[in-house]
């Protein structure tokens, strides 16, 4: 089954069904279930409305198109028209996942392993859930995936217009530039020109758009009060607290891997990868924490557009490695000292500055992604200590 061909399919299905049901679970509180769970107010449409209102968002046409021409053109309300749009985005981009690490490795295990990995990714798994809000995301990545599938099969000109559509769907797209200029094969020259086209591309639109609205001011005003936000996110200890753990929720499991790879470091391709990773990982963190609210998890993923192929190999061979491994006295007695210490943490010492916890389900993934992480420790340091002995 796993080698079928429709496997992929019907695992990326299987996956964003899930993800579609955990945000319409009994008690939880998510964009897509706000209007039952708040007797008749309009969760969706109110945020698309403010979508075509505010200035800053008003810069970022495409989501809200997409979604009203879906709602008029087979008649549904724009709640509905929503959930179909970005949850058909969500299920092609776990297909895409797989094409882009199928071409860089040519495992059909190892592309299987990244649809799963992009799919249970914080900020995926709990799109729509609050202080996610996720709006413009999976479009984003649609066009991201696609331009790098076209940078690793050399189709410049494809990979020049999916490129430039995502930056205009999201700017925030521009922050992938130093990691895509290290990446591609190509001379330095030509890298420059490949890269500064989408840049003009959306220079030019932003020029345009911002003259035909006549929103200049708005957006100026935008920029500068956005410098107040890294006080914000530090304001007190649950702000550090939670900021802390929103880049951890989305950024320690490539990181430990990373760390654990046992990767070839001669393979000159892996290398230029993680160097693309690293340094897309601080210009955004530095981004984000200094610019954004921090707590929107999502805004943190971008680096592992470069990782997540490359994750997906590194635990495929992880895998393989642990599976020879026994469990002795070391592992069990590391595993439960840190499973405490982890429940301790994830359940009375992380909370949300926004919901109540019984709200979500940000504890139970804290909880799981440090187990998944202690257990891989406890078995690989348990075995450094028997084989010292």
């Amino acid at each position: 089954m796993l080698e079928s061909k429709v496997f992929k399919y019907l695992l990326s299905l299987a996956l964003t069904i899930g993800n579609l049901c955990c945000h319409f679970y009994i008690n939880v509180v998510s964009m897509l279930n706000l209007h039952i769970v708040t007797e008749g107010r309009k969760g969706i449409s109110k945020i698309v409305i403010a979508h075509k209102e505010n200035p800053v968002f008003l810069k970022r046409p495409f989501t809200t198109f997409f979604t009203e021409f879906i709602a008029k053109s087979i008649n549904i309300n724009i709640e509905i028209a929503f959930i179909l749009f970005n949850y058909m985005l969500i299920f092609i981009n776990g297909l895409l996942i797989y094409k882009l690490t199928y071409i860089i490795f040519k495992n059909h295990k190892t592309a299987i392993i990244s649809i799963i990995l992009f799919h249970s990714t914080f900020s995926v798994l709990f799109s729509f859930f609050p202080p996610i809000y996720t709006y413009d995301e999976p479009l984003q990545y649609f066009l991201i995936f696609l331009s790098l599938i076209y940078l690793t099969q050399e189709k410049w000109t494809l990979f020049i217009l999916s490129f430039s559509l995502s930056i205009i769907c999201r700017e925030s797209s521009l922050i992938l530039i130093p990691g895509i200029f290290i990446i591609a094969q190509l001379p330095k020259q030509k890298k420059i020109l490949l890269l500064s086209i989408p840049v003009l591309f959306y220079s030019t639109f932003l020029i345009l758009y911002s003259k035909t609205y006549e929103i200049n001011n708005e957006l100026k005003n935008d920029f500068t009060s956005r410098l107040q936000y890294l006080k914000h996110n530090f304001q007190n200890y649950k702000y550090t607290l939670e900021t802390i753990t929103s880049f951890y929720l989305i950024s320690i499991l490539p990181i430990y891997c990373i760390i654990i790879s046992k990767l070839k470091t001669s393979i000159n391709t892996i290398k230029k990868i993680k160097i693309a990773f690293i340094i897309t990982l601080l210009i955004n963190s530095i981004i984000v924490l200094a610019t954004t609210k921090s707590r929107e998890a999502r805004l943190f993923v971008l680096p592992l557009f470069f990782i997540w192929p490359t994750l997906s190999n590194i635990i495929y061979i992880e895998i393989k490695h642990l599976s020879n491994c026994k469990i002795n006295l070391n592992t069990f007695a590391i595993f439960s000292i840190l499973s405490v210490l982890n429940f301790y943490i994830s359940y009375y010492v992380y909370e949300t500055t926004i919901g109540k916890k019984n709200e979500n389900y940000f504890n139970e993934y804290l909880f799981c992604l440090n187990t998944i992480l202690i257990l891989h420790y406890s078995f690989v340091y348990s075995q450094k200590i028997k084989k010292i002995r």
